[in-house]
């Protein structure tokens, strides 16, 4: 939808605003699984171009990326940005090299497993070019043609850790991005910080960016769509036996931070 992660990390590599960037690419062994990788051309950007609803281990190459980089992008979910500012945050001398963070909307994220089990044993996956979530639907483009199945035994097979997340919009990150759900072909870009500001301003200058205010009655709808989230988790987390101490945990790192 709309392009705007690939435009803005397009024009940062170009200008040199960094020179790098970790993104969740497709894997060229397993249909629909998507993998990290650096991207440092615009071929390269656009190669990984398409939304991906399967979790993307994105972080999991940021060591080996922040030494190969002068200044480095980083795309990832709302999870991800989280887990990202934590770490600068007990690691301040990383934030020289970090020259961007991009988040993206995100209500959950599938398990690869079960969702390619479940379509395999209707049709040929081989094929599949990717999957797509368009009002309640859930789609699977392939080489034959589009395939559609019930969306909610597929959102049943989110990660459980999800239902744990009260981001929707990556409110950490310097620039948010997600669909419209409301103009085909655009996204709702949130700016949040000077840098993303920046970014923005920038490429919307040189022409590779297009931007209207979003409406307010949208902006309210995206607002109840956040807060639903948090509520959501609140509710999920006051159940019984919720296996909460299985996911908040600090690190020794984190216990020295005031």
């Amino acid at each position: 939808y709309g392009g705007t992660v690939s435009s803005l990390i397009i024009h940062g590599l170009s200008t040199g605003l960094f020179d790098g960037a970790i993104m969740a690419g497709k894997s060229t062994r397993y249909s629909l699984l998507p993998e990290p990788f650096l991207a440092r051309s615009a071929e390269e950007v656009l190669a990984a171009a398409g939304s991906k609803y399967t979790a993307c281990p994105t972080l999991k190459i940021l060591d080996k990326s922040l030494r190969g980089v002068k200044k480095l992008a980083v795309v990832g979910r709302p999870c991800q940005v989280i887990a990202l500012r934590k770490r600068l945050m007990v690691e301040p001398e990383l934030s020289e090299k970090i020259g961007m963070i991009v988040g993206i909307f995100c209500m959950w994220a599938l398990n690869y497993k079960q969702l390619v089990g479940r379509l395999r044993a209707q049709f040929d996956i081989s094929g599949a070019k990717k999957v797509d979530i368009p009002y309640n639907k859930f789609v699977v483009v392939t080489e034959e043609g589009p395939k559609e199945l019930e969306f909610e035994p597929i959102r049943g097979m989110r990660n459980p850790t999800c239902d744990l997340c009260y981001d929707f919009t990556s409110e950490f990150a310097d620039v948010s991005v997600g669909s419209t759900e409301w103009k085909e072909d655009w996204n709702t870009l949130i700016v949040r910080t000077d840098r993303g500001a920046a970014l923005v301003d920038d490429a919307k200058k040189a022409g590779r960016l297009a931007a209207e205010p979003l409406p307010a009655d949208r902006v309210e709808l995206l607002r109840k769509a956040s807060l639903g989230k948090k509520k959501r988790v609140l509710d999920e987390l006051s159940k019984p036996g919720c296996a909460v101490g299985d996911y908040l945990v600090l690190s020794n790192k984190e216990k020295a931070v005031f």
